[in-house]
């Protein structure tokens, strides 16, 4: 409960995608003082152009971040920023392929009205 209020207080909101990340929060000795540095990173990923579009991304992978550095879990944190990464790229691979074939069916019934 103390995680959550301190998550509160540093105005993130408590959503259901979040809860794995907030557990693994959980093995941090001071979470005030992580906190600080949580939202740091945070800020930092939002400020990036290439991240700001997903703040919930940028969330987990803030706790990714912050694990990483912390030695009790650092493989479970490697092992899940490995997997966001994977994610996206998935999520970009199909999102080209959708578009690849919406443009081929666009070529196609237009070539066919001729």
């Amino acid at each position: 409960m103390e995680i959550r209020n301190q998550l509160e207080k540093a105005d993130f909101k408590s959503k259901r995608v979040y809860y794995p990340y907030i557990g693994m929060l959980s093995y941090l000795e001071n979470i005030q003082s992580e906190m600080e540095n949580l939202n740091e990173i945070y800020e930092n990923l939002n400020n990036d152009k290439l991240f700001r579009w997903n703040k919930d991304v940028n969330f987990m992978l803030s706790v990714l971040f912050l694990m990483n550095q912390k030695t009790l879990v650092g493989d479970a944190a490697r092992t899940g920023l490995n997997t966001t990464i994977e994610i996206l790229i998935q999520a970009q691979q199909a999102a080209m392929t959708a578009s690849i074939t919406a443009a081929t069916a666009a070529a196609s019934s237009s070539s066919g009205d001729s």
